[in-house]
């Protein structure tokens, strides 16, 4: 069974303008899965990492969330910063998947980590957008805003599987699902 939340809109690159003075400010996310962007659910064939058979989990999803800010003007000590990219990425080299417990409902947990990495994503461009920089708080402000969003979805990873037992209570992951399907509809197909 696929998450309905994850077939996302047919773009593969959000683009969200917004209009300033005189400036253009462009901020995109992008969603990468084994290298390509791709609106796509995770499947299996994803999953390409080595096997940690001492692991007593089934699967493992990794992703990574980074930034790059590729155009900033000054202003006097403002720094506008006018094309900022968030991009996640799925590394199907630490994803991993026992060959014998593929399952759909244990793709369905796993697809849960990665709408983690989505909510994670677009929390930290919404934060982003409404900080203002100067030449002395560029970086440290970004990186900052940046660590604490990525830190809070990552427990909230670990408090998934703790609640859904890693996926194995039906009852808790169909309401873990149901928070997916809420807080990602943006993306879901009609």
């Amino acid at each position: 069974m696929n998450l309905v939340i994850f077939k996302m809109k047919a773009k593969l690159l959000l683009l969200l303008l917004v209009l300033t003075e005189t400036n253009c400010l462009c901020y995109a996310q992008k969603i990468i899965i084994k290298g390509e962007e791709t609106t796509r659910p995770l499947q299996w064939s994803d999953f390409t990492g080595a096997v940690d058979s001492t692991s007593p989990f089934f699967a493992y999803t990794w992703w990574r969330i980074n930034y790059r800010i590729a155009n900033a003007q000054t202003r006097g000590d403002s720094v506008i910063i006018t094309s900022f990219e968030v991009r996640l990425e799925l590394d199907p080299l630490r994803s991993w998947v026992k060959k014998e417990k593929e399952t759909d409902d244990l793709l369905v947990h796993e697809q849960g980590h990665f709408n983690f990495g989505i909510l994670c994503m677009d929390e930290f461009l919404a934060a982003y957008s409404k900080l203002h920089f100067t030449k002395d708080n560029l970086h440290t402000a970004i990186q900052n805003l940046f660590s604490a969003i990525l830190k809070e979805y990552h427990d909230m990873g670990e408090r998934y599987d703790q609640e859904t037992n890693h996926g194995m209570n039906k009852q808790v992951q169909a309401k873990w699902n149901s928070f997916f399907r809420e807080q990602l509809k943006e993306y879901a197909r009609n």
